[in-house]
């Protein structure tokens, strides 16, 4: 079901186009059928001389037996990127680069997809970098288990390398914090069969959590602290707060909503979990474009809000005050409701900061 009338929409694509790519593929996506790795490990590369020596390094260092291809993309790299590839190609086996115009990071990790050969797929971002025992780990986990997806914990740390945030897991079961990134994850590269990554779209993550985890029937965590994600002043992240590009976070729910039909049967997208799936996801689109415009603001929440009139969701007693107050906006088509509880939200987390220093 469409979320709304993308073709004659009038007031959200003056401000930012939508992409209109797709994140279904009707044609097997894999050039090889043939499982021959136990993994493939997948780096995506554009302009990142700076950074993506430190990335290789920690592959370069990886303490493991087990039988791992790893594929970067060069992006269509201006600086030196492709130069230090060719460098480390020589120090490591199945090792492969691969030189393509610039289509972003959709499209160099679709690349990377299409031509993987291992069981497993292992995506790093190469501005990131994992410890030495981050691909034994997840392996070791994911065919003790025949898990569909392994996770690990994580921490954030800046360009001072000064740690942010530290994501530590309790137990292998703990899913509570898994995260919808590609990142810090091995992944069956059987659920990409008919997936892609969309491309020109920001937030092209949000297909692991609606189209990727769902329809997993085994996840394990690893509670080790093992990636390491670089908090970029210059990436989506940080930048995407005053972009009227933050508008293609509706955009892409949209797209998986209509993606859905292709991945699941009608009677498990009414589901409470998927329901609630969709809120959260609701409310996250809001949150990127609460500093824009209130036609903007006022226009999403209105098709958001029509959208639930029709699948009305279960209230999850899980969900915090602030969320909860915006599924009654959205139930009562109270935009004024939807907004108090977003800056709730702000609030909460400045509070939080606070108590935390």
């Amino acid at each position: 079901m469409n979320l709304y009338d993308r073709l004659h929409d009038k007031v959200l694509t003056k401000y930012a186009k939508d992409p209109m790519t797709e994140c279904y593929s009707p044609d097997c996506v894999f050039k090889y059928q043939e499982e021959i790795y136990d993994a493939t490990v997948i780096i995506p590369c554009y302009n990142v001389e700076h950074y993506v020596a430190e990335c290789l390094d920690s592959m370069l260092n990886q303490n493991t037996s087990y039988n791992v291809e790893i594929i970067t993309i060069d992006d269509g790299s201006t600086d030196s990127t492709a130069e230090i590839l060719r460098q480390y190609s020589t120090r490591m086996t199945n090792f492969r680069i691969i030189s393509q115009c610039n289509k972003g990071l959709s499209g160099a990790r679709n690349t990377g997809i299409r031509e993987a050969r291992g069981k497993y797929l292992i995506f790093i971002d190469s501005d990131d970098y994992v410890t030495s025992d981050y691909i034994d780990c997840l392996l070791k986990k994911a065919f003790s288990k025949d898990a569909d997806i392994v996770a690990t914990g994580y921490y954030t740390f800046n360009n001072d390398y000064k740690i942010i945030k530290n994501i530590m897991i309790k137990d292998e079961n703990d899913t509570s914090l898994l995260n919808g990134c590609a990142w810090g994850k091995a992944i069956k590269r059987k659920f990409f069969e008919h997936l892609v990554f969309p491309e020109n779209y920001w937030y092209e993550d949000s297909i692991i959590a609606h189209l990727v985890v769902p329809r997993a029937n085994s996840i394990y965590m690893v509670s080790k602290c093992q990636y390491a994600y670089r908090s970029n002043p210059t990436g989506i992240t940080k930048t995407s707060v005053n972009s009227l590009r933050a508008i293609e976070s509706f955009y892409i729910t949209d797209l998986m909503l209509r993606s859905y039909v292709h991945f699941y049967p009608e009677d498990v997208t009414n589901t409470y979990e998927f329901i609630n799936l969709l809120i959260e996801q609701f409310y996250l689109n809001e949150k990127r474009v609460i500093k824009l415009n209130s036609e903007i603001k006022r226009t999403i929440f209105m098709w958001q809000s029509k959208y639930v009139q029709i699948s009305p969701p279960i209230m999850d007693l899980k969900l915090d005050f602030s969320k909860k107050l915006y599924v009654i906006g959205l139930l009562k088509n109270n935009y004024q409701i939807a907004q108090i509880s977003l800056r709730l939200d702000i609030l909460n987390k400045i509070i939080r900061r606070i108590k935390n220093k």
